[in-house]
């Protein structure tokens, strides 16, 4: 009992003396210096020695000579440690979720894309331009797979009837080679109608067909046909 008293005492007031570094001079102490300032401690306490005597305690046998705090502090100049700073949490921002106004006509999602059916007529570069009004970064409508293809033409369909569509592919950068108009990269792809492509330099844009399929044409870019408009972020 009388140990854990005495060492309390002991911790206790090297916390204060550490939180008032004007006591000492320093807030980071030596081991000599702890060793210093526990027998100080010890030379100041008489009269608690004495009253835990009276009480039956062996205060001599109990006592921590200053030696024995000392070595068990931890290698180290600082009585306390400095804390660690804390390390900071980075929270990654929510992905925008990207609108498409389904509700009104000739809007649909499909595949991640907003989609827009254009009924008026344009020529190829006329049809782009109308793309960036319709969306914002708007561009022709650019058909990653066959199921994208296929479903963005009947949906076109149900709305218009047959007709020819206007999407991005084109090879206007060298012939022979249709890329897609946003980037210019391959089509991996290419569900063409039988014969097709058969327009060498006078037809450079492809089109869906007025077929009643998703098949596609090289046309020419010069007629003013409908399209679709494809958002992808």
């Amino acid at each position: 009992m009388m140990r854990q008293v005495f060492v309390f005492f002991i911790v206790a007031s090297i916390n204060v003396i550490h939180a008032n570094p004007m006591d000492i001079g320093s807030a980071c102490l030596t081991r000599e210096e702890v060793k210093q300032v526990i027998r100080q401690l010890q030379n100041d306490n008489e009269v608690m020695l004495e009253k835990m005597q009276s009480c039956g305690c062996d205060a001599l046998d109990g006592m921590q000579t200053a030696e024995t705090v000392s070595n068990a502090l931890p290698a180290t100049n600082n009585i306390i440690p400095a804390p660690s700073p804390k390390p900071e949490i980075y929270v990654a921002p929510e992905p925008e979720v990207m609108s498409c106004p389904v509700d009104k006509p000739m809007y649909q999602m499909i595949n991640g894309k907003c989609i827009f059916y254009e009924e008026k007529r344009f020529d190829y570069a006329g049809a782009q331009e109308n793309c960036g009004e319709v969306f914002a970064n708007g561009r022709l409508f650019e058909p990653k797979d066959e199921d994208e293809n296929d479903q963005v033409y009947r949906d076109f369909k149900v709305m218009f009837g047959e007709s020819y569509i206007r999407i991005g592919i084109d090879d206007l950068t060298k012939e022979g080679e249709f890329t897609y108009a946003s980037n210019g990269g391959p089509v991996p792809m290419g569900p063409w109608r039988n014969g097709q492509p058969d327009g060498s330099t006078a037809q450079n844009c492809v089109v869906y067909g007025n077929y009643g399929d998703s098949l596609w044409l090289d046309y020419f870019c010069s007629g003013r046909l409908t399209s679709v408009c494809e958002k992808t972020s």
